[in-house]
């Protein structure tokens, strides 16, 4: 285990520790080292607390963009797609509010 020390939005990580994940359901290509410490993409949302899934869907297209058979510009704009449509939905959630 790897001790992790980061601040996220005023938020301390000193306790999260990381261990390097076994050969489970997240493919290598989304793991990556930093500090000794090894993540992956769900690692990443869980510490930056993200929880819409068209959030994280446009994060991981962000952050791999151009690293898999699409190109550079397509993964760009499905990360786009994927914000305007969080932003439609936060706009359906806010017209079933009642008054």
């Amino acid at each position: 285990m790897n001790p992790l020390d980061i601040q996220i939005g005023g938020q301390h990580y000193k306790d999260l520790a990381i261990q390097p994940a076994a050969n489970g359901p997240t493919p290598a290509r989304y793991k990556w080292q930093w500090q000794g410490a090894q993540f992956d993409f769900y690692r990443l949302c869980d510490i930056l607390g993200i929880k819409h899934h068209a959030q994280a869907h446009a994060l991981k297209k962000i952050i791999r963009a151009g690293k898999s058979i699409k190109s550079t510009e397509q993964d760009i704009d499905e990360a786009i797609a994927a914000l305007f449509r969080w932003k439609e939905m936060i706009g359906e959630d806010a017209e079933r509010q009642p008054d």
